[in-house]
């Protein structure tokens, strides 16, 4: 892979050395399969060490060992290069997150008395959600969505969106009956982009509170 095309200089790193785990940001791209990250100072760093790094950017989740080449000055930067395999777990748009944020559903059917429905994610994405409902509804149910995203900094509501039940589960919860596959219809441009960016913050949030040993098997990625 050539890192002048997948990584660029801000992207999150989380980075696994002799010394712990510490996050950081890509300071500046050196090669085709080198970069600087900007370095914890509370870590000492010499040509020759090995660093596991976890990237995340909007095409995907990289893994990948990288041997330390230079460090520029410990409390700036040091510069790595890839000695193995680097892994793509996830495309943009397989990126999945578990994360509960409220939406109103809103069955599309002929019956005018249809009202709009209290219901929860279960799990989110560019392509589609998985909803906590109280109601059975067929494969290929067509919904109107709106969800809210009050996470991570974001205030947004997002409205228009449309989908199509592709899958329908039965549970035993006690709060809600069924879990809905839903993939979205002709998202709204603006929904598209804000969705993006609440997985990459999701995903940013879930890295630095997680050891990175749980990135080298989680490798999931849900079809809607």
């Amino acid at each position: 892979m050539n890192f002048y095309k997948i990584f660029k200089s801000g992207d999150e790193v989380r980075v696994k050395c002799k010394d712990g785990y510490f996050t950081s940001k890509i300071y500046k791209i050196t090669g085709e399969n080198s970069f600087m990250i900007l370095q914890s100072g509370t870590f000492s760093v010499a040509p020759g060490d090995q660093y596991s790094l976890a990237c995340i950017t909007e095409r995907g989740l990289y893994l990948f060992e990288t041997e330390v080449i230079e460090s520029v000055d410990v409390s700036i930067a040091t510069e790595v290069k890839a000695t193995g395999k680097i892994s793509k777990l996830q495309r943009r748009s397989g990126f999945r997150v578990r994360d509960s944020l409220p939406v109103k559903a809103l069955l599309v059917t002929n019956e005018p008395s249809q009202r709009w429905m209290e219901a929860t994610t279960a799990d989110i994405s560019e392509g589609g959600i998985r909803l906590k409902f109280n109601m059975n509804c067929p494969s290929g149910q067509l919904m109107k969505l709106l969800i809210r995203i009050n996470k991570y900094g974001m205030d947004v509501d997002l409205y228009g969106i449309e989908g199509k039940v592709v899958r329908c589960v039965k549970t035993k919860d006690e709060e809600f009956g069924y879990l809905l596959g839903i993939e979205f219809i002709n998202l709204p441009l603006r929904a598209r982009n804000e969705i993006i960016r609440f997985v990459i913050l999701s995903q940013r949030s879930a890295m630095k509170e997680t050891p990175f040993k749980r990135y080298q098997s989680n490798g999931e990625r849900r079809i809607y």
